[in-house]
């Protein structure tokens, strides 16, 4: 019996804050020793965020990972994501098809796996690169491509080319490409196993085939990295989040409240410090004006009329008005009389 393991878009970093998408392969490791019989593990393009831009701790440590998979005894075939490399034809990891048992596709071709004809079609521009691959006979079909109507994460929906055309082959249809797992048309997107960006709301998975036996989803456990919009950190704890999770927060802040904003910013670091949550950040976001009781909206009044309204929501004393008044009368110019005064003066001069 032969099992197929299906991951993609890894998106590895040597950021600290991504840390977490290390702890995959050791996961991985694990269940894969679950499994008796041949084993190949399937990476469908973008093993890596930064296309050519890798420091040397990096390239060695994704080296040194996929390597320990195959002395496991697990075969890896990759094929090139658009983060894998800058040129079309070539990958930045290309270099560990050397390592036996490892193959990095750059190109499409068709090859026998475990007696099943499969195509493998990496990442590109223009389908036409597909042309001089025949599909109809494929069991399988393996691909790093975007199609029209998939959705990314914040659930916009995205342009490519039109995936009906794919109907009438028998092929099961494998993509990477998008992180969120979905079907579109006759393709099936494997997603990433776990969060990429900041708001990502989809349940990562890898999928799993034994032949002979039903396909399977495997669910890796990791962190969250969460957006939250909030007007003051007790709002927080009714967003879910764990410890372990990273968080990005925006305060909305009225123009009223922007003067607490030190404060509130304060209150959110503490809150996350208590709860073992790492913060990336904190944004200022105006909110709408306050509402305050009494207040008629937004509409011009003279001091008079408001001095009056004031006094009609307050128990106030009759001493107290008369005294109120007589400040008000002291204090405000005639605007009439001075409006006259301005004339006079500009027809003087």
């Amino acid at each position: 019996m032969s099992a197929w393991i299906i991951t993609s878009d890894l998106h590895l970093t040597d950021n600290p804050l991504d840390e977490y998408r290390w702890s995959f392969f050791p996961w991985l490791t694990d269940k894969m020793a679950q499994i008796e019989g041949k084993r190949t593990l399937f990476i469908l393009g973008d093993l890596t965020q930064n296309k050519d831009y890798h420091s040397a701790a990096l390239v060695n440590r994704v080296a040194n990972n996929l390597a320990m998979l195959t002395w496991t005894g697990v075969k890896i075939i990759m094929l090139r994501g658009n983060h894998d490399g800058l040129a079309s034809d070539s990958a930045y990891f290309e270099f560990l098809s050397h390592v036996p048992d490892m193959r990095v596709i750059v190109r499409p071709e068709m090859r026998m796996i475990d007696l099943y004809k499969v195509v493998l079609l990496p990442h590109t521009r223009d389908t036409k690169d597909w042309a001089l691959i025949e599909l109809t006979e494929a069991k399988y079909v393996f691909m790093h491509h975007t199609f029209s109507g998939t959705k990314a994460e914040s659930g916009t929906v995205l342009r490519g080319d039109d995936p009906t055309w794919l109907k009438s082959y028998k092929a099961k249809i494998y993509s990477g490409d998008i992180h969120v797992p979905q079907k579109v048309g006759p393709v099936e997107y494997v997603g990433a196993p776990y969060p990429i960006r900041f708001g990502d709301r989809f349940d990562g998975r890898v999928i799993c085939i034994q032949h002979g036996m039903e396909t399977k989803d495997w669910s890796f456990p990791t962190i969250r990295k969460i957006k939250a919009s909030v007007a003051h950190s007790s709002a927080l704890s009714g967003q879910g989040i764990r410890k372990g999770d990273q968080l990005k927060v925006e305060l909305v802040l009225s123009v009223e409240e922007k003067h607490e904003w030190f404060s509130r910013k304060k209150m959110v670091e503490e809150w996350c410090e208590r709860n073992g949550v790492i913060l990336c950040g904190v944004e200022l976001r105006a909110g709408s004006r306050l509402k305050l009781k009494g207040r008629a909206g937004t509409e011009a009044m003279t001091p008079e009329v408001a001095m009056q309204k004031y006094i009609q929501s307050t128990k106030m004393s009759f001493q107290t008005v008369v005294v109120g008044k007589n400040i008000l009368r002291g204090v405000l110019p005639d605007v009439a009389g001075t409006r006259r005064l301005r004339l006079k003066q500009k027809h003087v001069g």
